[in-house]
This record gives C-alpha cells, sequence and structure tokens, in this order.
C-alpha cells in the first residue's frame, strides 16, 4: 500500500467512521504509508487527529492481538485450499463476540502503562 492509495482509499474511510465517534482520534502505526508527508497532508487537511505512536510497538495496537487470536483460530482449522482458507477466515472473524474485542480494546491501557515503564523499548 502507498501513501497515495492510503489517502484516496483508506482515508475516506476513516473519515467516515471518526464522523460517528465524537472527539474520535486515529489510531495507527508507523507503516510509511501513514507517516508519509502526503498523508500527514491529508489528515491535517480532513482535521484528523493521530495518536503519536512509539516505533516498533506493534503490542499496543488491539487489532494486532485480534489478528494474532485470529490467526490462532484458523490454524486450528487446519485449512488446505485457498477456498478453505477463505471460509475459515470468514468463519473465525464472525465467532468473534463484542466482550472479545472489548477486552482487547480495554487492556490498550495496561499495555501503554507498561511500554511507557520500559521508555518504548520492546518488551
Amino acid at each position: 500500500v502507498t501513501s497515495a492509495y492510503y489517502v484516496a482509499n483508506v482515508l475516506p474511510l476513516i473519515k467516515k467512521t471518526l464522523a460517528l465517534i465524537p472527539n474520535g482520534v486515529l489510531m495507527q502505526d508507523n507503516a510509511r504509508p501513514h507517516t508519509a508527508n502526503a498523508t500527514n497532508l491529508a489528515l491535517a487537511k480532513e482535521k484528523i487527529t493521530a495518536l503519536d505512536w512509539p516505533p516498533y510497538s506493534p503490542h499496543l495496537n488491539p487489532i494486532e492481538h485480534l489478528w494474532s487470536t485470529l490467526h490462532r483460530r484458523i490454524a486450528l482449522q487446519a485449512p488446505e485450499t485457498l477456498e478453505e482458507l477463505k471460509a475459515a477466515a470468514n468463519e473465525c472473524w464472525a465467532s468473534f463476540t463484542q466482550k472479545e474485542i472489548n477486552k482487547y480494546v480495554m487492556s490498550f491501557r495496561k499495555r501503554l502503562v507498561r511500554t511507557v515503564q520500559v521508555e518504548g523499548k520492546p518488551w
């Protein structure tokens, strides 16, 4: 994904989602398309506030923990073909409950405190 693709295709979705959240703030990692000048200019133009994100800290992002769980669930089904993989991915994704998702989101503060304790270094 390039910055141009991100600005053209992802940013409109972000804008639409944040419009539903009063005082919403964008949380994204430091992937190049997220930090490129063109992206930062587009975010500023749209008045979208993004969190400052320490480098090498995927453990802070709740979605990374969800992806990990998703991968484990798919692996348990042991898909052998692309069609089986797609079906397993869809089934496993749909199996997440709101309670599980909330758990990942609510654990952010604990992970953030730990990151501050180690001065942003990986742990």
